[in-house]
């Protein structure tokens, strides 16, 4: 399975990054549940799984791991992201 900062190389709207992590954390089966008919009311709404969701996505921001266009409100991987420099 690929890693979740390797599913979102490129911008990606908020909802669909918190998506990507919740398949990737276990949260969410990706066989088992559609993001755009099953699963968007966990992004879209205020609800325990989406303010954590967007908690761990802004502390990746706030780490440096993810990069985030405040005016899009999109992230995506920063690939010049290094452990071993902080």
């Amino acid at each position: 399975m690929e890693q979740f900062v390797e599913k979102i190389t490129e911008w990606t709207d908020l909802d669909m990054a918190m998506h990507e992590l919740a398949i990737n954390i276990g949260l969410v089966k990706n066989s088992e549940i559609s993001f755009a008919t099953e699963s968007k009311w966990i992004y879209w709404t205020d609800n325990i799984y989406y303010n954590a969701l967007h908690s761990i996505i802004f502390h990746l921001v706030n780490i440096g791991l993810l990069l985030y266009d405040e005016d899009d409100m999109k992230v995506k991987s920063n690939t010049a992201f290094d452990l071993q420099a902080r």
